[in-house]
C-alpha cells in the first residue's frame, strides 16, 4: 500500500502584492493526478496549509477545491495545521470533512487519544498520530491543563515540552497493534542539515525525542526543503510544494510516497515555477533604459523573476514595478535610489539630497511651503544626529 506525504502548501502566498494562485493551481493538479496514478490510499498534510493566519477567500477556493478531488481518489487524508495557520480556524469544519474521509488532527489540547487514529484499507492496520504545531499560549494551556500549577513548570525550554509530548505519543503508540505506524508533527528539529538563526533556536526540538520511538515513518513539516534526516532512519521533511522566496531557488520540490510492502520511500518531484534574478549594473536613468533591459532578459514561461536596479529621479519605484510586471506575470524588484545604496553602518544624511528626492517623489517641486516644512525637519533631524 502507498502513502503520500506532502507538507507546507502555504496556499496564498505572494511575491510583492501578487499571489501565486496560478502556479499553485496547476502544481496542486500535478499532484493530484501522481497521487492517482501511484494509486495512493493515505494521504498527509503536514501543516502550513495556509501562508496567512488569515487566508483569503482565493487561498480558501483553492484549498476546498484541493480536498474535494483527494476525497474522490484516496481513502484517507489526515492534516494537521503549522506555524502559518490558524488551528482553531482549520478545525472548525472537521466534523464536515471526517465525513468525506479527511481527519484534521487540529489542537494538542484536544487529547493524545483524538490525535490517533487506527485505519483499517486491504486489510492493513495503519495507525497515524497527528501533532499539530503548538505555539507559546498552546503549550502554556497544555500545561495549566496537564500540570495544575504553571508556577512550578519551567516553560523557558521548548524541547522539553515536546519531549513530554512526545513521549506520550510514544507510549500511546507502543500499546497500539498495527502493522504500520506513522507520526505527523511540524516542529523545528535540531539536526545540523538544518540552518536556522538565532531568533528561531529557541523554538527548536532536540533530535533526541526521537530515538526508540515505535514508528516505522515520521512525517515532518516546517523546513521548506525535503530531506530526510540524516541518522535517524524513518524521519522526513516533504519540503513545501512551491519554491517560496529566492533563497529556495535550487531546491527539488515534491513529495514523499511510502510504500508499506516494501518500507521503501521516494521522492517526487513537482514542476513548480522556476526562479531566475536578474541584476542590472548601469543606473537605471529613465523608462527607455528599463525598457532596454527589459528587451535584453524577455520573459521565459513559468518563471518568477528578482529585478536588482539603481536607478535616478525622475524615475520612482511604481514607475518601475509598473513598467516591469507590465512584461513579467510574477516578479519581485529590489529597486535602490542612487546615493543611498550605502550600508547602515557607512549611512550619513550628507551622502544624498533628501530634499530633492522628496520632491521627486512627490512631483510637485512648487509646492514651496510644502517643500520649506520638510526642509525644516531634516535640519532638525540632522542636529539631532550630529
Amino acid at each position: 500500500m502507498k502513502i503520500g506525504h506532502i507538507s507546507d502548501l502555504h496556499l496564498g502566498c505572494k511575491i510583492e502584492k501578487d499571489e501565486r494562485t496560478e502556479e499553485t493551481k496547476e502544481v496542486l493538479e500535478e499532484i493530484v493526478k501522481k497521487i492517482e496514478d501511484e494509486n495512493i490510499k493515505i494521504l498527509l498534510i503536514t501543516g502550513d496549509i495556509f501562508d496567512s493566519y488569515n487566508p483569503s477567500n482565493s487561498s480558501l477556493d483553492i484549498f476546498y477545491s484541493f480536498m474535494k478531488k483527494l476525497a474522490n481518489i484516496t481513502e484517507k487524508v489526515y492534516i494537521i495545521p503549522g506555524n502559518h495557520d490558524n488551528s482553531n480556524f482549520i478545525g472548525v469544519n472537521r466534523h464536515f470533512f471526517e465525513e468525506k474521509g479527511i481527519k484534521i488532527f487540529y489542537d494538542i489540547n484536544t487529547g493524545f487519544d483524538n490525535l490517533t487514529e487506527i485505519v483499517n484499507i486491504n486489510g492493513k492496520k495503519i495507525l497515524i498520530q497527528g501533532l499539530p504545531y503548538i505555539n507559546d499560549v498552546k503549550i502554556l494551556y497544555y500545561i495549566l491543563k496537564s500540570k495544575g500549577d504553571i508556577s512550578t513548570v519551567n516553560i523557558s525550554n521548548y524541547s522539553q515540552v515536546y519531549q513530554s509530548i512526545i513521549s506520550s505519543f510514544k507510549s500511546i503508540a507502543r500499546e497500539k497493534e498495527a502493522d504500520y505506524k506513522i507520526l505527523m508533527a511540524h516542529l523545528l528539529l535540531e539536526v545540523p542539515e538544518i540552518k536556522f538563526t538565532s531568533e528561531s533556536y529557541i523554538f527548536t526540538v532536540n533530535k533526541d525525542i526521537f530515538k526508540d520511538n515505535p514508528y516505522n515513518y515520521i512525517a515532518l513539516g516546517h523546513i521548506h526543503k525535503p530531506l530526510k534526516v540524516d541518522k535517524l532512519d524513518n524521519i522526513y521533511y516533504a519540503g513545501s510544494i512551491l519554491r517560496l522566496n529566492f533563497g529556495e531557488k535550487e531546491d527539488k520540490k515534491g513529495f514523499y510516497i511510502i510504500d508499506t510492502d516494501t518500507n521503501s520511500v521516494e521522492f517526487k518531484e513537482v514542476s513548480c515555477y522556476k526562479m531566475e534574478e536578474i541584476e542590472y549594473k548601469e543606473v537605471i536613468k529613465n523608462l527607455d533604459d528599463l525598457k532596454e533591459l527589459i528587451e535584453i532578459n524577455q520573459a521565459k514561461d513559468r518563471t518568477i523573476y528578482k529585478f536588482k536596479i539603481v536607478y535616478e529621479p525622475p524615475l520612482t519605484y511604481p514607475e518601475i514595478l509598473k513598467e516591469i510586471k507590465s512584461k513579467y506575470r510574477i516578479v519581485k524588484l529590489e529597486a535602490t535610489l542612487k546615493g543611498i545604496e550605502t550600508t547602515l553602518k557607512d549611512f550619513s544624511y550628507e551622502n544624498i539630497d533628501i530634499v530633492n528626492i522628496y520632491k521627486s517623489y512627490r512631483k510637485k517641486s512648487d509646492d514651496d511651503e510644502i517643500i520649506e516644512t520638510f526642509k525644516k525637519i531634516v535640519t532638525e533631524v540632522k542636529n539631532e544626529n550630529r
